[in-house]
């Protein structure tokens, strides 16, 4: 059976997935240091969304209110996110990901989107107000990522 503990889990290892691949673009990137700068910049980011994610977690974690019914068969889709940021961090770190600045901030602004779409989906009614208001904020940070890695 899911449990809140199971969604939180899930969406803390999909950001903290995500911020080792910042990293890793920044070091991939380090001679740039407009785009170094960046990808540090959205590591750190994503390293305080799952550090949030995680606090959060920790008050609402026994909360039957948490979430409803409505939340929790959504739970494989956000395990099936997990297993794929943690694919393409593999890929990333692994040097299969394009060498062109370009067409990396291409690839990681459609991973931010795909993440907006797993925010939203604890915006449904059923979803506790705070938990909910909380992956609001994550979901409009996501799409700020999203803005800063299509203008820089």
């Amino acid at each position: 059976m899911a449990s809140s503990y199971h969604v939180f889990e899930a969406a803390a290892q999909i950001e903290e997935a995500c911020a080792l691949m910042y990293r890793e673009a920044a070091r991939r990137f380090a001679a740039d240091p407009g785009a170094r700068d960046l990808f540090r910049k959205l590591e750190q980011e994503e390293e305080q969304h799952a550090l949030r994610v995680r606090l959060l977690a920790a008050r609402y974690r026994t909360d039957p209110r948490s979430f409803d019914a409505a939340v929790l068969p959504k739970l494989s889709e956000l395990e099936l996110l997990a297993e794929s940021a943690r694919r393409e961090l593999a890929a990333l770190s692994a040097g299969a990901w394009p060498a062109e600045l370009a067409e990396v901030k291409i690839r990681f602004a459609e991973l931010e989107r795909l993440f907006v779409g797993m925010h939203s989906q604890f915006l449904v009614p059923g979803a506790d107000p705070h938990v909910a208001a909380f992956f609001s904020q994550l979901a409009e940070q996501d799409r700020e990522h999203d803005r800063l890695l299509e203008q820089g």
